[in-house]
């Protein structure tokens, strides 16, 4: 038994078609040389850039090695030029310095005229104080000792008239006779 099918008849006509419209061998052997040949042209184009670019390269490098030895040259020029800056600098500090430890010997010794002649007031001063001070301790003193004196006649006045009463109590013959002071 055998079986037969069949194509549908669309199929039938797409391969019409496609027979129609396949590529001959030609085309593609001339499209394959064609783009072996672009192949070429580009990897020579990118070996002439590389090239061109490793030129580049080694000029850029030239350059940077002369700006390099330019640059060195200014920056041992800049550190003279800071050194010698520097070098007039400490000696315009160093006359600077000497002038204000003049000035400040100057100020200094002012400053001890004046101190010393403060003291010699200072000390002018306290000692009228201390004369003022023992001339009021000699007067209060003064006036202490005769108060004191005072006191001790009148205390001696007193001892006297109690001593005088005893005695007449004792003549008159009391015997316990008590001196009261009046």
């Amino acid at each position: 038994m055998s079986t037969t099918q069949m194509m549908p008849t669309f199929i039938k006509t797409i391969s019409k078609m496609a027979l129609d419209n396949r590529v001959s061998n030609s085309v593609l052997k001339k499209k394959q040389v064609a783009k072996e040949k672009r192949a070429k042209q580009v990897a020579k184009k990118r070996a002439t850039e590389a090239k061109q670019l490793a030129k580049d390269m080694l000029k850029q490098e030239r350059a940077m090695k002369k700006l390099e030895a330019v640059a060195a040259k200014e920056s041992v020029k800049a550190e003279k030029i800071a050194a010698k800056e520097a070098v007039k600098a400490e000696k315009i500090a160093a006359k600077e310095a000497v002038k204000a430890e003049k000035i400040a010997a100057k100020e200094a010794a002012k400053a001890e005229k004046i101190a010393a002649k403060e003291a010699v007031k200072a000390e002018k001063i306290a000692a009228k104080s201390v004369a003022k001070a023992e001339k009021i301790a000699a007067k209060s003193v003064a006036k202490d000792i005769l108060k004191a004196e005072k006191k001790a006649a009148k205390m001696s006045q007193q001892n006297d008239r109690a001593d005088i009463i005893s005695e007449i109590c004792q003549q008159l013959g009391h015997q316990n006779a008590t001196p009261t002071t009046v």
